[in-house]
């Protein structure tokens, strides 16, 4: 996938329209939402970043652990705190093996930094 290419080599505009193509073309592969998901995330473009998460957990629940992760990361950005414990707290009780990770941001966000 050329997408995935540009992506790694930083060409983050191309990358992006490489996947919004790719979910033009098959709205159902979940990986493109992901991929173009954590690149929103890299912009600091949460609110389209939560949607592409969102859509993956959508088509593919049984995968989403670190989607749930990376979609409270989103909600950390933004500052909505509560939604990013929630996320935190899924991705948790989907993951154990998740917890180094995960256990210092929520507590973060349970004190609202």
């Amino acid at each position: 996938m050329r997408a995935t290419a540009y992506a790694a080599s930083g060409q983050f505009n191309q990358a992006i329209a490489g996947y919004t193509k790719t979910i033009e073309l098959a709205p159902g592969f979940a990986d493109a939402h992901q991929k173009r998901g954590n690149l929103w995330g890299k912009r600091q473009e949460y609110d389209k970043a939560i949607a592409d998460f969102s859509r993956f957990i959508e088509l593919a629940p049984d995968k989403a652990s670190v989607i749930y992760f990376k979609r409270g990361r989103a909600w950390h950005g933004k500052k909505e705190f509560g939604r990013a414990a929630a996320d935190y707290r899924k991705a948790l009780g989907l993951n154990s093996r998740l917890r180094k990770l995960v256990e210092p941001l929520l507590q973060r966000a349970e004190a609202g930094e």
